[in-house]
């Protein structure tokens, strides 16, 4: 039979120490916000990028449709879908802006994240 000693557990005295992580894994979460902002703003400059090429070769299109109006139309609604996703990229900041302020009193909470370490 096994025989354990009384273990009285302090609060300034745990029974269980720290454990360390091992090689290779991150230990500061700042760096991981970091990243995040990172990836959300590499994101949001591809899509305006995409948009502005978009704009660009609808553009193009319509200056040389000729008259179609096949053409014209098309170009058209491709000059629409751009300026409605610059619409989108814009919005998507202003929502997370107004949720952020809402729920955590912050506006750059979701913007600029900063994660809390354990």
């Amino acid at each position: 039979m096994l025989k354990l000693p009384n273990l009285t557990v302090h609060a300034a005295n745990p029974i269980v120490g720290s454990i360390k992580a091992p090689l290779g894994v991150q230990t500061d979460v700042g760096k991981t916000g970091t990243f995040i902002s990172i990836f959300v703003t590499t994101l949001v400059i591809i899509a305006g990028i995409w948009s502005l090429w978009q704009f660009l070769t609808a553009g193009l299109a319509f200056i040389t449709s000729g008259g179609d109006e096949n053409k014209i139309k098309q170009a058209t609604s491709k000059i629409n879908s751009a300026i409605l996703g610059l619409v989108v990229i814009a919005a998507s900041f202003i929502i997370a802006a107004l949720l952020g302020w809402a729920l955590f009193g912050k506006a750059s909470t979701f913007l600029a994240p900063k994660l809390q370490t354990i």
